[in-house]
């Protein structure tokens, strides 16, 4: 089975009524809004809420959630904000391993 990459985008499309002010022609249509489906879920780190990918701002972001490595901001996470993080990353892995096991 063949997967679908996420582009962490999510659009809709709705029909508006409307009609010209002055001419009163039908002016109405479908139209479409795309959004970003990515949250903030700590201190440098965001996350998609279609695929539950965990991505960081930066490299040093990275590092600091993914082995520890302080970075120069880091002092600003504390220990409840960096195991959110954390546990999202693991939520993320755990889809793919259900993904991959459909």
């Amino acid at each position: 089975m063949m997967s679908v990459e996420c582009n962490h985008l999510q659009q809709t499309s709705k029909w508006v009524a409307s009609s010209c002010d002055y001419t009163g022609e039908d002016t109405s249509g479908l139209v479409s809004t795309t959004v970003h489906t990515t949250q903030d879920v700590g201190i440098g780190a965001f996350q998609c809420t279609q695929c539950l990918k965990v991505m960081f701002y930066t490299g040093s972001w990275a590092n600091f959630y993914e082995s520890g490595e302080r970075c120069p901001s880091s002092s600003l996470v504390s220990s409840d904000e960096a195991r959110q993080v954390r546990l999202a990353m693991l939520d993320h892995k755990h889809k793919l391993e259900r993904d991959a096991i459909k």
